[in-house]
């Protein structure tokens, strides 16, 4: 890199010098994990790589995933021999503490010593001395040699009296050593190696949890079967911790239209074909599919396709989803071939929400779909794709056929295309409703979950009945949402529902602001009428209110629905 970009004058502040610390870096980059993926064998370790890639771009990073696996694991936070004995407390016994000495490092092995043992080094060079000692007494009686020979042997003479006298040392200092050790002694030296990793006198090192969870993820010559030295069986917990995620991300309701969802995805996932899901906006298929990838982040990610022409603003999205790091830095074809690798040979499961965005955004008429045959030939490639549209999608393409542009390969392609349902049921949106707001009667669940279908916004309007609820016990200095919430939120969200819907309409119009000023002076000839109070000053008087009759039985239906189930 050019010495240009370094600021060499500490004494001037530059906010950019800042731009690269590495508290900015998170989470494994998804192009060298699927690189690593290529030397793995095995479909579920694939997975499981991807799943701690995947974790490692959330908040707190690995590190957060190394201090809760500590956390939920204790039990097998140690050696192989700590975890088969099975003991939590009190002291192991001297062969157990022999035992789980040999599986530690040996610097580790010293800081355990047993009664009657004697450090082997002090031995060894015992031996060593009296060895050298034998030979130079043998030397002296039998040989006239030079005065320098006769020296040395000297020398290991009085160095085997040294080495006597540490053995000698040693052996009273042993009679003072325990005859065992404290379980917990022995957890706290585990426990602080699997936080900060060490440094070992004789070269050598190892790695906290953290550093070992990336190296697994990285290194190509990691031996998945063994773990490190402090954490016994570290591959089958990270098993186990994958399998609670899955069961704590899978307790959501599923609605008619998220069988439906999840049915395609499985089978997307399952026989690698181009599925293509349309149905209306607000029926909860991108919260079904969102939840479905989150239950599978070792095999898929979700993107949402942003609202942009640029084929760019598309790579990023995926480097985003995929975790490319910081994938600003790059270039846009350095972003795409990364994208390409990542889903050639790592095996991610696309599924792109918005999917009509793939088609130009502006001047159809005018415009070639670069993403949708860019997707086209990641798909022809081998990548998994599934496509999230509303029902505008085949509309957009018939306008970009009108520039000569007519691709069979997309029908082709797509081997699965599913209608949605056009609504949700009231059981459906009730059951949402008892998660979004847990505690909450049964009568007050069937009035939120009647005005969300009323209102044809459906999960919307639950999500607006929610927010408006919190914000509410807010204000008024609680942290919880009592029935009262509840009642002004659906009250408030009907009104707003009932007003947007006849304003799209155009049953109703906004009434326009007029500038204030001074009232005429009064005249004797004539009297003005009064003009009707309107302290909101944005909805007409009722009689420029005018509604179809089809809108207005529907909204008095649904306020008189929801009156009469909160008040029983």
């Amino acid at each position: 890199m050019s010495s240009t970009r370094r600021a060499k004058d500490q004494s001037v502040f530059h906010q950019s010098r800042f731009a690269s610390s590495p508290e900015f870096e998170r989470g494994l980059i998804a192009n060298l994990v699927a690189k690593r993926c290529t030397a793995l064998d095995s479909k579920s370790d694939r997975e499981l790589i991807w799943f701690i890639q995947y974790l490692s771009h959330q908040a707190g990073g690995l590190t957060a995933i190394a201090a809760d696996i500590i956390a939920k694991f204790p039990q097998c936070l140690g050696t192989c021999g700590m975890v088969a004995s099975g003991k939590t407390a009190g002291d192991y016994s001297a062969d157990e503490v022999r035992i789980i000495r040999r599986e530690m490092p040996a610097d580790f092995r010293s800081e355990f010593p047993l009664r009657d043992e004697i450090n082997k080094e002090i031995t060894s060079r015992f031996n060593y001395a009296a060895l050298r000692a034998d030979h130079a007494r043998l030397y002296l009686a039998n040989s006239n040699d030079c005065y320098g020979t006769a020296q040395q042997a000297r020398k290991d003479i009085e160095n085997e009296k040294e080495a006597a006298d540490a053995l000698a040392g040693a052996k009273s200092a042993s009679l003072n050593h325990p005859k065992t050790h404290p379980v917990q002694t022995f957890f706290d030296v585990c426990r602080q190696a699997a936080i900060e990793g060490g440094t070992l006198s004789y070269g050598s090192n190892f790695l906290s949890l953290e550093k070992e969870l990336a190296r697994m993820c990285l290194d190509p010559a990691c031996d998945l079967t063994a773990g490190p030295w402090y954490f016994s069986n570290l591959v089958k917990v990270l098993r186990e911790y994958q399998q609670i995620w899955i069961e704590e991300k899978s307790r959501w309701p599923i609605t008619a239209v998220g069988r439906i969802v999840c049915d395609t995805l499985d089978y997307s996932l399952e026989t690698g074909v181009l599925s293509l899901m349309i149905g209306s906006i607000s029926l909860g298929q991108s919260f079904a599919a969102r939840a479905w990838c989150e239950q599978h982040v070792g095999q898929a990610r979700m993107v949402d396709v942003p609202p942009s022409n640029d084929e760019a603003s598309f790579y990023r999205a995926i480097a985003e989803a995929v975790g490319l790091g910081n994938y600003l830095n790059y270039k846009n074809v350095q972003i795409k071939e990364r994208v390409e690798f990542v889903l050639r040979e790592g095996g991610i499961f696309l599924v792109l929400n918005h999917a009509e965005r793939l088609w130009p955004q502006k001047n159809l008429r005018e415009a070639f779909p670069g993403r949708l045959a860019w997707l086209l030939d990641q798909v022809a490639n081998g990548a998994a794709v599934c496509l999230i549209s509303g029902p505008q999608f085949f509309m957009q393409q018939r306008a970009c056929e009108k520039t000569g542009w007519n691709s069979p390969e997309l029908q082709m392609q797509i081997a699965n295309t599913v209608q949605l349902p056009a609504s949700l049921s009231v059981e459906d949106v009730t059951a949402i409703a008892r998660i979004a707001l847990p505690g909450l009667t049964e009568k007050f669940l069937s009035a939120v979950a009647v005005v969300a279908v009323s209102s044809k916004r459906y999960l919307a309007s639950i999500e607006a009945i929610v927010k408006r609820a919190q914000y509410i016990a807010k204000q008024n200095g609680r942290q919880q949402c009592d029935t009262k919430d509840i009642t002004a939120a659906i009250s408030f969200v009907n009104q707003s529902d009932n007003l947007l819907r006849n304003l799209l309409s155009g049953t109703q119009k906004i009434a326009p602001t007029r500038p204030i000023t001074a009232e005429p002076p009064a005249t004797t000839h004539s009297r003005l009428p009064e003009r009707e109070s309107n302290p909101a000053g944005l909805v007409p008087t009722p009689a420029v209110n005018r509604r179809s009759d089809s809108d207005a039985e529907t909204s008095s239906s649904c306020k008189r629905n929801s009156i009469d189930l909160i008040k029983g």
